[in-house]
């Protein structure tokens, strides 16, 4: 029988169906009337069923190629990347984007998770200087996205400036091992694997079989896996350290290993060494030192029959005039004061903060007391700004560490009327860092 008879039967057949059902009634959900035998067509099993009966196929053909799939979109959890917001000219498609740190890694849009977020980020854009020159940002970045080079990630964190040091755990991580430079030292870097090969400082401080692990996979192209503490604010690479406690090799490196000898920019530095205290640091040209023993002490620690200048004597040919060292550079401070000057009955001021009336703000960051990480604890001091703006006198900073052996090192901004704050963050604050990395305790 050909196709278009046998098809008209076949609905004829339904349409009888259906206007019997309706005769006898309303139609009964869930049991199956048996249809009777004349109405039955028969059916050719060779032939297949005709798509035409579809209507959501009616007007496709046999030689129209299938509709392509749906790609979801790929999205990517970011943790810590560094780079710089940059906002696009007035009438484009998008309004800003970032660009990743170091460069080349990547470029992509941007939005606030939240309406405070986004406000933030705005702020942000294309500032030329200083610590809010770059951020840290955390977030999803979806590459299927309407935004600039296809790809927004949607900010649900981001740091900036110079904030209180911040960890996290981290796990499985992958990617490699090279090295880079950091304060005039060799640096290892984990490059994290994927399309963005963003870059974070790697070492374990706690383990010095898997540090040895580390320095040996560096520059090989071994491809390893870590967990462990991400150190995000501190003085290394794009502000942050991963401290390794496990580490996997995944696939063996096909390189071997190159001699390094990164450039040392405090080569040219003056040395100040302290016999009497067993340490030495460097400092920079342009930097001044300067050097204080006792000028203070309870009344009633002088000895019986020794007038005060006599017992003041005593002291500084005990304790020398370095038991106080002050360098001072460009907008900031460092003070390095001996275990002898460090109880509550000190000789000497070193370094011990004053502030004047306004708010001081807790804060806590991580530095390098020559190869050893400290936890340093301080405050930003806030005072009363007038109409003018605010000064280095009415908004500073200062951090301390004690070392091992009793040792109280302070640092940072000088309180002056010709300088911000801003200004000490931009321009200052790395060089202190830079110098304190070259303290090195002496045998």
């Amino acid at each position: 029988m050909p196709k278009k008879i046998q098809k008209s039967y076949i609905i004829l057949g339904i349409t009888v169906l259906i206007l019997a059902t309706l005769a006898c009634g309303s139609i009964q959900v869930g049991m199956v009337t048996p249809t009777p035998e004349g109405d039955t067509q028969p059916i050719n099993e060779d032939q297949e069923p005709e798509l035409a009966t579809l209507p959501e196929a009616e007007s496709q053909t046999e030689n129209e190629p299938a509709p392509e799939p749906v790609e979801h979109p790929t999205t990517i959890v970011v943790t810590a990347w560094y780079g710089h917001i940059v906002s696009l000219p007035e009438g484009s498609q998008y309004d800003d984007f970032v660009i990743l740190e170091p460069e080349e890694t990547g470029e992509f849009g941007l939005t606030g998770a939240t309406p405070e977020i986004e406000a933030e980020i705005r702020t942000l854009r294309d500032v030329a200087e200083g610590p809010n020159k770059y951020v840290h940002l955390w977030g999803t970045l979806s590459c299927d996205a309407d935004d600039y080079n296809g790809c927004q990630l949607v900010v649900d964190k981001l740091r900036y400036g110079y904030p209180n040091t911040v960890e996290e755990d981290i796990e499985d991580w992958v990617g490699t091992i090279t090295s880079g430079t950091m304060q005039g030292g060799l640096s290892h870097v984990f490059e994290l694997s994927g399309e963005y090969p963003m870059w974070y400082s790697i070492h374990s401080s706690d383990d010095q079989t898997l540090q040895a692990q580390i320095e040996s996979l560096r520059d090989t192209g071994a491809v390893i896996q870590v967990s462990g503490k991400l150190l995000v604010g501190i003085p290394d690479v794009n502000g942050t350290r991963i401290e390794v406690s496990e580490l996997t090799v995944i696939e063996a490196g096909t390189q071997e290993q190159p001699t390094v000898e990164p450039f040392d920019p405090t080569a040219d530095w003056q040395i100040f060494i302290s016999n009497r205290y067993n340490y030495q640091i460097k400092y920079p040209q342009g930097a001044t030192i300067s050097l204080f023993g006792p000028v203070r002490f309870p009344s009633d620690d002088i000895p019986f029959g020794m007038t005060e200048e006599q017992y003041l004597d005593q002291l500084m040919k005990e304790y020398t005039d370095q038991l106080c060292v002050q360098i001072e550079y460009s907008l900031g401070f460092i003070y390095i004061s001996a275990p002898p000057n460090n109880d509550d009955d000190f000789y000497v001021h070193c370094g011990n903060p004053a502030f004047g009336a306004g708010e001081t703000v807790a804060k806590n960051e991580n530095i390098y007391i020559g190869e050893v990480l400290y936890q340093a604890n301080g405050y930003e001091f806030i005072g009363n700004m007038p109409a003018t703006g605010e000064t280095l006198d009415l908004h500073n900073e200062i951090f301390w560490v004690y070392l091992e052996d009793g040792t109280r090192i302070a640092y940072g901004a000088t309180p002056r009327t010709d300088a911000t704050y801003g200004d000490y963050l931009a321009k200052g604050k790395n060089m202190l860092m830079q110098i304190l990395a070259t303290y090195e305790a002496m045998p």
